[in-house]
C-alpha cells in the first residue's frame, strides 16, 4: 500500500508511505556541486509509480537524512528496510 501524505517539509516536498518491499525505482547520484541522489526510473507497476517522478531527489528514508550518504550506504538501507512500512521523503524537480 502506498499513500502520499501532504507536504510537511516546505511546497517542494513530499512524503510517500510505501508497504513492505523494495522502492521500485533505480537514483544516480547529481554530480553537481552539491551531489544529490536522483530518481532516474520509477518500475511500472511499482508500489511508486504515479507517485514519483523521473527527477526528483530523494531525501530521506524513515527518520534517516540521506543527502549526505553515498549511493551504496542508501542501497544498503534500503536493502535493510525492506521488510518494514517505510515513509520516504522526496523533493520535487522541476525541469
Amino acid at each position: 500500500m502506498v499513500t502520499l501524505l501532504e507536504d510537511v517539509h516546505g511546497p517542494s516536498t513530499y512524503e510517500v508511505s510505501v508497504g513492505t518491499g523494495m522502492l521500485g525505482l533505480e537514483l544516480e547520484v547529481d554530480n553537481s556541486a552539491s551531489p544529490e541522489l536522483v530518481v532516474s526510473y520509477v518500475m511500472k507497476g511499482g508500489a511508486l509509480e504515479g507517485r514519483v517522478r523521473v527527477g526528483d531527489i530523494l531525501l530521506r528514508i524513515q527518520e534517516q537524512d540521506v543527502r549526505n550518504l553515498s549511493l551504496a550506504a542508501v542501497q544498503r538501507l534500503c536493502r535493510q528496510l525492506r521488510r518494514k512500512r517505510k515513509t520516504v521523503t522526496f523533493m520535487h524537480s522541476y525541469y
